[in-house]
């Protein structure tokens, strides 16, 4: 995915951190400057992944009548797996306002963005047809605060993986709205129209997505958060970290008082050679309040509704509908942010008094069902463990493990869908649990797990160890050995 960091860098490509001057060649030469530290900043973006920004030819910043000319030099990316990204130079007009810190900036990206091989072959690109840029861009914070950007007809072939995105309309939007000083509130929107994910797995599409935050009281001027995790060599699995950081980067590591982030995708199509099937909507929200306090709390919830499936063999076994929604209380988001390795920011995120709730869980297929809450909370000394409880209530799990081991039992390709293992451990489960019905008069099993302040665990009751001794004592050919544990 390094295709969205070059899109990302080309948008961010304009940062003089100083007063807007006049335009003439005296303020043209001051601002040259700051263009090329700008440039010096992404080449340290890019080298903290392991890739290396080259350039061939000169910087020119020169007055163009009402607005500034810039022309960069010809980039190119070295992006590791003797694989060449070819940028080429960046126009962008740039004028200044009556804020002297903001400046006006439209520019148009370069197309094509060709990838090539140590012997010269093109093994990936990036198109693009009709495109419109301009945004308000704040000097001093390297950032911008108003954008309107439209792209049609965006193409990107990936030349690690081969995968191929197509997107007939791109829009990137933000409004900001300054608050007091440095404090800047407002949304930025991004928003794909029938985008269409193809690999070597299968084809994703939907009709439409679109992201939107929105953020209270940013400090636009906040140091952005080193990346002490940052790989020395970059893997395409790994590439769509630099994505985030450039894309995202600034909207979180700038801390606010509350960010909200919603997305959506509609009519969602997945076809894949194990698996056909659609789904109406997926929606992810996800709210943050006080993420710059040492005890911040957020709420989240992911739906995905409406999913079907062409194979009549997962028709039964296919959940129709996913919910999960839940919130943290007092996580230290700000100082997890900041911490200096994944150990410091785990030990932040579970300091005394910090909690997580599940609220529901919701997975609902024809032949199956499953409902839970739950309530953690972290230990108060560091050598208690975790508390809290879980709440399961599961339908259909013994016809389920009929369906899964017998004759018939659903593929996904040429193996099971659900291996021995699993139904080992459901086989353990239904055995713990407790007989009742739903509101819909269904027999379901119930459980309740506890977890205690020194390590222990209870099923419904019973110590789960037993179970756990039980999941050890597995024979080689899958089946599971006669101790087991019941209800109380």
């Amino acid at each position: 995915m390094r295709r969205i960091a070059v899109f990302v860098f080309a948008l961010l490509l304009a940062s003089p951190a100083m007063a807007a001057p006049a335009i003439d060649k005296a303020g043209a030469d001051a601002l040259k400057p700051f263009v090329a530290a700008t440039i010096t900043h992404f080449e340290g973006v890019f080298k903290e992944y392991g890739m290396t920004l080259k350039k061939q030819g000169e910087l020119i910043v020169e007055p163009a009548g009402s607005y500034y000319a810039i022309t960069t030099p010809s980039f190119t990316l070295d992006m590791g797996s003797n694989i060449t990204r070819n940028i080429g130079m960046l126009a962008i007009n740039a004028i200044p306002t009556d804020t002297p810190d903001i400046l006006k900036i439209a520019m148009a990206l370069p197309t094509p963005i060709t990838d090539k091989a140590a012997d010269g072959t093109v093994i990936g690109n990036i198109t693009i047809g009709k495109q419109t840029m301009n945004g308000l861009w704040h000097m001093k914070a390297m950032d911008f605060v108003q954008l309107d950007a439209n792209y049609q007809n965006v193409r990107a072939i990936d030349p690690f993986d081969k995968s191929d995105i197509v997107i007939p309309a791109l829009t990137a939007k933000r409004n900001m709205t300054n608050q007091s000083g440095n404090i800047w509130s407002g949304t930025t929107d991004l928003a794909a129209t029938n985008p269409k994910y193809t690999s070597s797995i299968g084809i994703i599409t939907a009709s439409d997505f679109h992201m939107r935050m929105n953020v209270d009281k940013q400090d636009i001027m906040a140091k952005e958060v080193p990346n002490p995790d940052a790989p020395k060599t970059v893997s395409p699995s790994e590439s769509p970290q630099l994505a985030m950081k450039l894309l995202m980067g600034p909207m979180i590591n700038k801390f606010s008082d509350a960010t909200t982030t919603a997305l959506t995708f509609n009519n969602v199509q997945i076809k894949k050679p194990t698996f056909t099937g659609t789904a109406k909507s997926v929606v992810i929200n996800n709210t943050i309040d006080g993420p710059r306090d040492t005890a911040s709390n957020s709420s989240w919830n992911v739906a995905i509704d409406g999913v079907t499936t062409a194979d009549p063999a997962l028709v039964q076994v296919t959940p129709t509908r996913f919910l999960l929604k839940g919130s943290t209380q007092s996580i230290a988001i700000g100082e997890a942010l900041q911490a200096k390795s994944k150990a410091s920011a785990t030990s932040s995120l579970m300091k005394p008094g910090s909690g997580l709730v599940i609220d529901s869980l919701v997975l609902d297929a024809p032949a199956y069902g499953l409902t839970a809450n739950a309530n953690f909370q972290a230990p108060a000394t560091p050598e208690a463990r975790p508390t809290g409880n879980l709440n399961l209530t599961v339908r259909g799990l013994s016809e389920m493990l009929t369906a899964m081991t017998g004759p018939n039992a659903p593929k996904m390709g040429d193996k099971p869908l659900i291996g021995p293992q699993i139904t080992n451990i459901l086989a353990m489960v239904q055995m713990a649990g407790k007989q009742s019905n739903d509101e819909q008069g269904r027999p379901v099993l119930t459980y309740e797990i506890k977890f205690g302040a020194d390590g222990k665990m209870l099923l419904n009751g019973a110590d789960l160890s037993a179970a756990m001794q039980s999941l050890k004592g597995a024979n080689t050919n899958g089946a599971v050995k006669t101790n087991t544990i019941k209800a109380k």
